[in-house]
């Protein structure tokens, strides 16, 4: 089958190419059924890097522009030279660039699906302003939309032959633009958020929202969205609700991972929630939400962890921003510097899908736990109280006694959900720790203590206690704790020959000797 798709590239930005193909690469649409142009400037030094590529994937090809000035000429030769049905050239901006997993396949069935002479997909800059044109619904473009007259970072493709109407992309981001931490402060102010309260209801987590928009922003509508940093993937999430004239708004909206991600599961990962708005002006501005955390829920057999991150920790120890982890073969360009999305933020709720870093369970009480005796040992029983459950499903994993590992299993019931364990070990006490899916172990806040004589019993786990600070120096006499090693008893002690050892240890245990002895060490 002949390619359907062309995509062409012009490399404006080369530190962060390596990241755009390894977007290119991870497409949905088949490997068979698009072709990718890089147009490069004669000289550049990635020049070859492309042309070591172009030998190794049957779909890519390099062409070569004489200088910088003519890299726009370069593009039109390219784009004169195409022969599939479609073709998509990317923007030559001075920002680096990012397709969704999904682009590609998403352009090109609205493309067959209307049989439209160009298709436009939304475009939106990550940690900054969305550009391009306020789509909100797919289907035929409303009358009054000019492409052409549209922002140049517009993600439009265009049909080499034949015309028809313009498709509209709306529900899937069709490329990001990734904006560097230093260069991606938006100028105009946040929305207020007042109150957020999420919980989960029927499969789907639920949130209210009310606020105010800044009082030169005149936007008829706010929109709740999902987006994921480490792949650039961003979904508007149903809403409703209005923006009253001063500005002021309460919104509603659902968010059921099974059909988010353009009526599709939304990937393995963590995934935040921000509120958006769009003015008469083509303005956007965002607010992460930080609703209270809603627990964990347990939905069509995935683990979903909904946990609260303080700013400036997304995701446990690896940054959010990392855009696809270390590079593979198609590794292009060197470091990605400016391939990093989101960093550090506002705090704000975090949506785990198949629990990758974080457990789903808080901590747990004494009370959740119970320990029966039978004929097979001793079983452990621990009452996930706060978990939210769509259908009956049995998870397999661990409960650790100090990295003592035993299998357990999830037990999750609409009516009622628990781990459950068989419990075996040595005399002694053990913290407890839950592990299940990809996540790392989390502790429960309970420790499990045995006896010498086998009985075991569920006690809550002592908190460290932190380590007292070191005593500064002080003005008072009284309140010197430590023994000034400069006075002639000290040196004494700290001199005193081996035989004599026995008996000044049974004198320095009389109370008085102890007193005289601090005395001393005290004078000045």
């Amino acid at each position: 089958m002949s390619p359907r798709l062309t995509v062409i590239v012009p490399v404006a930005v080369t530190e962060s190419l390596s990241a755009l193909i390894r977007s290119i690469d991870a497409q949905s649409l088949p490997y068979d059924d698009f072709g990718v142009t890089y147009v490069v400037v004669e000289s550049s030094t990635i020049r070859p890097r492309l042309e070591a590529l172009a030998t190794r994937r049957p779909n890519v090809t390099v062409a070569v522009a004489a200088d910088a000035e003519g890299l726009a000429a370069g593009v039109q030769e390219a784009r004169a030279r195409v022969e599939t049905r479609w073709v998509l050239v990317l923007p030559t901006i001075e920002a680096p660039l990012l397709l969704p997993p999904r682009a590609l396949e998403s352009l090109v069935a609205a493309g067959e699906r209307h049989d439209a002479g160009a298709v436009a997909g939304r475009t939106y800059t990550v940690r900054g302003p969305q550009y391009g044109c306020s789509f909100r619904h797919d289907g035929i473009a409303a009358d009054g939309l000019n492409l052409a007259a549209a922002d140049t970072r517009l993600c439009l493709m265009e049909a080499t032959s034949g015309e028809g109407p313009t498709a509209v992309v709306a529900s899937y981001p069709c490329l990001a633009v990734l904006q560097p931490v230093d260069a991606a402060t938006d100028s105009s102010p946040r929305p207020a958020i007042d109150s957020v309260t999420g919980t989960w209801s029927a499969g789907a987590l639920a949130f209210e929202v009310s606020g105010s928009l800044p009082a030169d922003f005149r936007a008829t509508e706010v929109t709740v969205e999902i987006c994921q940093p480490s792949s650039g993937q961003q979904f508007w999430l149903p809403t409703s609700g209005e923006v009253s004239p001063n500005g002021t708004f309460a919104a509603a909206a659902g968010l059921d991972p099974a059909t988010a991600a353009a009526g599709e599961w939304l990937d393995r990962g963590l995934w935040e929630i921000w509120l958006s708005a769009v003015d008469d002006r083509q303005r956007s501005i965002r607010a992460r939400l930080d609703a209270p955390s809603p627990g964990g829920a347990v939905l069509g057999g995935r683990l979903l962890a909904c946990k609260r991150i303080a700013p400036g920790r997304v995701g446990g120890k690896e940054p959010a921003g990392r855009v696809g982890g270390k590079d593979s073969a198609g590794r292009v360009g060197g470091k990605d510097s400016a391939g990093r999305v989101g960093g550090k933020d506002s705090a704000g709720l975090v949506l785990d899908v198949d629990a990758t870093r974080h457990s789903l369970f808080r901590r747990f009480r004494v009370d959740d736990a119970q320990l029966e005796e039978t004929v097979q040992g001793t079983r452990l029983r621990l009452s996930a109280t706060e978990l939210h459950v769509d259908q009956p499903t049995r998870v397999p994993g661990r409960v650790l006694q100090d990295g003592f590992s035993l299998p357990a299993v999830l037990i999750a019931d609409p009516a009622g959900s628990a781990i459950e364990c068989w419990l075996s070990g040595l005399q002694g006490n053990r913290g407890l720790s839950t592990a299940f899916d990809a996540a790392p172990p989390a502790a429960t806040g309970l420790r499990l203590r045995i006896a010498h004589t086998g009985q075991m019993s569920v006690l809550k786990q002592p908190k460290k206690k932190r380590p007292a600070p070191a005593a500064g120096p002080s003005s008072s006499r009284s309140a010197t704790a430590q023994i000034d090693t400069r006075h002639w008893a000290a040196r004494l002690r700290r001199r005193m020959p081996a035989f004599l050892e026995p008996a000044v240890g049974r004198v320095a245990r009389l109370e008085i000797a102890r007193a005289g002895y601090r005395r001393l060490t005290r004078r000045r």
